[in-house]
């Protein structure tokens, strides 16, 4: 069997052998990202977001007036996320997205290993409940189901060029491809950043975010 990588904009051709070793590799990426993470949150405990939700806030009101223009609802829906103990922390940023009032705001829902996420309107002090698969708090069922414009997306690493390696179920890849059009900010700390020396290529079903923001820098593909 064969299979194809995509490295920037060039597709090529990659052996069975390859393949198991990209599939290794990008195993070990994400195990030593999640470490990473992991201990770069227990040395911060007041990390302070306040310049990284503005640098967000920023790309968001961006992306606002493009969506705004082109839809016939008042409000545009954003999708932000719910995070895990290790997960870069957005409630702040929430909180901020809410303040606007310019966005319905909305929460991933898990279904299940083959079938790609939905999502749930949240509105600031909504009841959550832990999801059956990640125990990631989600809204509840009675909650309308929307289908958002724009997702803001947590990951494990990253590309400078804007490849995301997340957690391995396939759910954001899933997800983008029933969305269809939607734009796609992630957020991370700098250290989930993969450098060029770890080898890591793209595969051809990965997707390219439109930017990631972490708390020193901007990245565009």
């Amino acid at each position: 069997m064969e299979s194809r990588v995509v490295h920037g904009a060039t597709l090529r051709t990659v052996s069975t052998d390859e393949q198991a070793a990209h599939k290794l590799l990008k195993e070990r990426l994400r195990a030593k990202h999640r470490i990473q993470r992991k201990e770069f949150i227990e040395r911060n405990q007041d990390i302070d977001y306040s310049n990284f939700n503005k640098q967000v806030l920023l790309q968001i009101d961006k992306e606002y007036e493009r969506i705004h223009n082109s839809i016939d609802a008042n409000k545009p829906i954003i999708s932000a996320y719910w995070p895990t103990k290790f997960e870069l922390d957005c409630k702040s940023l929430l909180k901020e997205i809410h303040s606007q009032n310019k966005w319905r705001v909305c929460l991933p829902v898990t279904q299940g290993d083959k079938y790609p996420l939905i999502f749930r309107e949240y509105k600031e002090g909504d009841e959550l409940e832990k999801g059956e698969m990640f125990k990631v708090l989600e809204p509840t069922p009675d909650k309308e189901q929307l289908k958002p414009h724009l997702l803001i997306v947590p990951l494990i690493a990253f590309t400078s060029d804007c490849f995301r390696i997340g957690y391995g179920k396939g759910h954001f890849d899933m997800t983008l491809e029933s969305l269809g059009d939607v734009k796609t900010i992630g957020v991370a700390f700098e250290n989930q950043k993969v450098e060029k020396q770890e080898g890591y290529i793209p595969e051809a079903h990965d997707k390219q975010l439109d930017c990631i923001i972490t708390e020193k820098d901007i990245y565009f593909p």
